[in-house]
């Protein structure tokens, strides 16, 4: 059972001594050097950050270990990763790691809603649901959540530049007419999918530092025993992490200049009566017509803001900086000109695909056969992210897409 187990699990070898030993490889396996940003998340680089951090510094974890181990054992689990619902439990010191995301700001963050809370109040009453994976039933479902502290809130910004900065979007109705409304929007979608990837990373690399003692108590081994350890899942979320920085930099010189044009925005609604509210920066394999437009050294990414008001969908996609540009010919038109139909389809997509998912109302139900696709549809497009083959995701191929949205 055990070794049945171990070679389910593990994939690149290394024998680790210490910490300081998987920290090595951790980095080299991520290709990290002295000047980039730290597999920690924090924001800083790696030789300013965990290079000479000591194992206490690291493993802030180490108490949901003893946990878990603890969890595991009176129940007679073996699995290699950690409950997100123990977790959980230390979400605030983690969190509380992390400076006001605006550059140079040292001020202490607020909780900061995506959408602020007396909207999602009115649209949704005391709770919502939102999409997630249960440890305890080992699947994927929807979850009542509170909108005051669960329904995308995290601390992002100190009180001085979150409301300097949407105050205007938060206090009044959104116009679309606006370039300076649509760039804001893009920006703070950006900015809150960027803060919930340093968190994720944050829990992943430190568990990943301690995988190998971790696996050691959890199997009994031995303390020479190889190890063997699969580092592609922590690679995705350093790469995404390390693309949405710097699309996230770019943003705010833009914001510092008042470029607005930055984001290639735009606009458009459709009927639809359900409770529903999505914000996240997701990267794109290929466009509306099919074409692959994702490479390698190239990272074609997009913003979104999705709400639901007056029995309206109202949706805001936005390509950033000058590659987004060039892969939607002409800029956002291609978006704009497809039929409902397909407008549909990439929303679903757009819903179903990208790694943060939507909270929604209470009231609305999924069927499992729905359920079940959702992790499939996640698989095919990390796929298509990955590889350059011919198995393009094709935005406009409704049987890709979950029908989270319909015409009503």
């Amino acid at each position: 059972m055990k070794k049945r187990k171990l070679k389910e699990i593990k994939r690149t070898f290394t024998q680790i001594r210490n910490i300081d030993d998987f920290k090595n490889f951790l980095v080299k396996k991520l290709e990290i050097g002295e000047n980039s940003l730290c597999f920690c998340g924090r924001g800083k680089k790696y030789k300013r950050c965990c290079r000479d951090a000591s194992i206490d510094d690291l493993l802030y974890c180490k108490k949901a270990f003893q946990i878990d181990h603890k969890y595991r054992k009176s129940q007679g689990i073996l699995r290699d990763y950690m409950p997100r619902t123990i977790l959980k439990e230390f979400q605030k010191r983690i969190l509380a790691r992390f400076a006001c995301l605006f550059p140079h700001c040292l001020n202490v963050t607020i909780s900061c809603h995506f959408i602020p809370e007396n909207i999602l109040r009115k649209n949704f009453g005391g709770h919502c649901k939102k999409y997630e994976y249960d440890d305890k039933l080992d699947k994927w479902l929807f979850t009542d959540c509170g909108v005051a502290s669960d329904a995308e809130c995290y601390p992002i910004f100190c009180k001085f530049h979150d409301n300097n900065i949407f105050k205007n979007i938060d206090q009044h109705e959104f116009d679309p007419s606006s370039q300076e409304e649509l760039f804001i929007i893009s920006f703070k979608a950006l900015a809150f999918s960027l803060r919930k990837t340093q968190f994720e990373l944050s829990i992943e690399s430190q568990f990943e530092l301690a995988r190998p003692f971790y696996m050691q108590k959890l199997f009994n081994l031995p303390n020479n025993q190889v190890i063997e350890i699969d580092t592609s899942k922590i690679r995705k979320r350093y790469l995404n992490y390390v693309i949405s920085s710097d699309y996230y930099k770019e943003a705010t010189l833009a914001y510092g200049r008042k470029n607005w044009n930055y984001f290639s925005s735009f606009y458009r609604k459709i009927a639809y009566t359900k409770q529903i509210f999505y914000g996240g920066f997701f990267g794109l394999s290929s466009d509306l017509e099919g074409k692959r437009i994702n490479w390698a050294k190239i990272a074609v990414a997009m913003s979104c803001y999705i709400f639901t008001k007056d029995n309206y969908l109202h949706v805001t996609p936005s390509t950033p900086g000058d590659q987004g540009k060039i892969s939607y010919q002409p800029p956002s038109k291609q978006p704009e000109a497809i039929d409902e139909e397909t407008f549909i389809a990439v929303i679903n997509n757009i819903l179903t695909l990208s790694a943060e998912k939507p909270p929604i109302a209470t009231s609305t139900t999924f069927s499992d056969e729905e359920l079940q696709k959702i992790p499939a549809l996640q698989k095919l497009h990390a796929e298509c992210m990955l590889t350059s083959s011919t198995n393009i995701l094709d935005l406009k191929n409704s049987e890709q897409s979950i029908q989270f949205i319909h015409k009503t």
